[in-house]
């Protein structure tokens, strides 16, 4: 979250009609849609204008002032500019969610540990702060979510404007998935638990079974949850195109007190964070790999906040099921759900304060200070200075001496089953540290610097083996962004 530039001087040039390109050979022209944005609300005429556009108005919102239409108009847009009342006509983008392909490798949920939820439950666990899911929906029977949705005062479970009805189901996935990062139960012998475990969910459903929506859609669905009193509203979905009806959602939720957090996409491109997290309103939010490092794909810019877990992240899934899934729509709930624990807290903070928050607790990960990649760095939900757990941990071998030592830390040993490679045998104990998860011990060939082997340490440590050849190697055991263990191996061959 960015400060957004004075009002006046955004409307000054937000009048600006598409060009519309008219087809050739007679044949008709392709259908586009527009949002077109008013200053004083929907204009007394509008009908008249419409036909006049030759445009058919598929929905209008009007606290955000804004009718979305459809045509093939060529003229369409200069017509509806040219209206006195007109702030802006717009291209209505399509957003879409942002997951990766999934490509299951962990079995815990590191994520949650990373961001040190368990810490902040002593303390809070996210009661009485609303968080609304503007997705694909939730799945509403998930053993996991249920006892966390929202019932509205008639009895609805939040709103589906995709089939403009009150039953936000998940007919896709991704919503459901996105929802249990931040509030899946917690200590109820089933499943996994959510960063902010009895944090309220509010479903609205915007994109559609394909997992695409329209972003006037969006910021309607973005609307009705600041007007539902959402805290926190979370948007892991996203778009190249701007569209001013989105950004006027997001400040029409903030001046409602409610935080957008945003993730910033997965095309691997610095700049090229998507709307709405691009908006200054929106915390905007990268993705982090097990080992602290900010991953390829996680889009990058001026408008990143923080990095949050997004690799294989385990999380409620439809029709009652687990999965793990990755990208940066994983990364933003995980600070929603922080977002969730501090609100919960402390219920003065308002989303400015909250934004505050998150920045003083963050823990620095990339280039050293804020940074076009990590933001402000890994979000952090402990209410208190928290230890590297790599700052205590035992790492050793099982046999001969140590290759190595560092002060306060073990000795890491190699020993030799042939002459031709060598059998290691790696053990990491993290003390008293265990709630942090994993850690990641890597081996690299110091010649050639290609990494031979790899190995993720289970919550509390553990053992691996592995074979090498003789010659020398680095070792470096990772945690959450920090490199707190650093060797040189020599391997040399030997007949015992």
């Amino acid at each position: 979250m960015r400060v957004a530039a004075p009002l006046a001087l955004a409307v000054a040039f937000l009048v600006v009609a598409p060009h519309l390109v008219t087809s050739s050979e007679g044949a008709p022209a392709p259908k586009v849609r527009l949002v077109v944005g008013f200053h004083d609300g929907l204009p007394a005429d509008l009908g008249a204008l419409l036909v006049q556009a030759e445009a058919q108005e598929v929905r209008r919102d009007e606290a955000l002032r804004f009718v979305a239409v459809t045509t093939r108009n060529p003229e369409a847009a200069a017509t509806l500019a040219a209206h006195p009342q007109t702030r802006y006509v717009a291209v209505d983008g399509r957003a879409r969610t942002l997951a990766v392909p999934d490509d299951p490798e962990f079995a815990n949920q590191w994520g949650l540990h990373a961001v040190r939820a368990p810490l902040a439950w002593g303390t809070t666990r996210g009661e009485g702060v609303l968080v609304a899911i503007v997705d694909t929906g939730i799945d509403l029977l998930h053993p996991d979510l249920a006892p966390n949705l929202y019932l509205g005062p008639r009895g609805e479970q939040g709103y589906d404007f995709v089939n403009n009805d009150t039953d936000p189901d998940d007919d896709h996935g991704h919503g459901t998935l996105v929802a249990g990062v931040v509030g899946a139960v917690a200590d109820n012998g089933f499943g996994v638990a959510g960063v902010a475990p009895e944090a309220t969910l509010l479903p609205v459903k915007v994109l559609d079974e394909g997992g695409e929506g329209d972003l006037s859609l969006v910021a309607t669905g973005v609307r009705y949850a600041a007007d539902r009193g959402a805290h926190v509203i979370v948007l892991s979905l996203g778009s190249y195109d701007d569209t001013p009806a989105l950004r006027d959602a997001l400040q029409y939720a903030v001046a409602k007190g409610a935080l957008p957090i945003a993730a910033t996409g997965n095309h691997g491109l610095t700049p090229g964070v998507l709307y709405p997290a691009a908006y200054p309103e929106a915390v905007a939010v990268g993705a982090l790999e097990d080992d602290g490092t900010v991953p390829w794909y996680s889009n990058g810019g001026p408008e990143v906040d923080f990095v949050a877990p997004a690799e294989e992240i385990l999380t409620t899934a439809r029709d009652g099921r687990f999965l793990r899934r990755s990208g940066t729509s994983f990364a933003a709930p995980h600070v929603a759900g922080v977002a969730a624990l501090f609100k919960a807290e402390d219920p003065t903070l308002g989303p400015a304060a909250l934004v505050q928050r998150l920045r003083a607790n963050a823990k620095d990960v990339g280039a050293a200070g804020v940074d076009v990649r990590s933001g402000y760095g890994l979000v952090n939900a402990s209410f208190g200075p928290v230890p590297d757990p790599l700052e205590y941990a035992h790492l050793s071998g099982a046999l001969l001496l140590p290759v190595a030592l560092l002060p306060n830390v073990g000795a890491f040993e190699r020993f030799l089953a042939e002459p031709d490679r060598a059998r290691l045998v790696l053990n990491l104990v993290y003390s008293d540290l265990t709630p942090f998860g994993n850690a990641v011990v890597t081996l690299q060939d110091e010649v050639t610097r290609e990494t031979v082997g790899r190995f993720v340490m289970p919550s509390g440590g553990g053992t691996v083996e592995t074979r090498v050849a003789p010659g020398v190697y680095r070792v470096t055991v990772t945690s959450f962004g920090g490199v707190a263990l650093d060797y040189s191996l020599t391997v040399t061959g030997h007949s015992g």
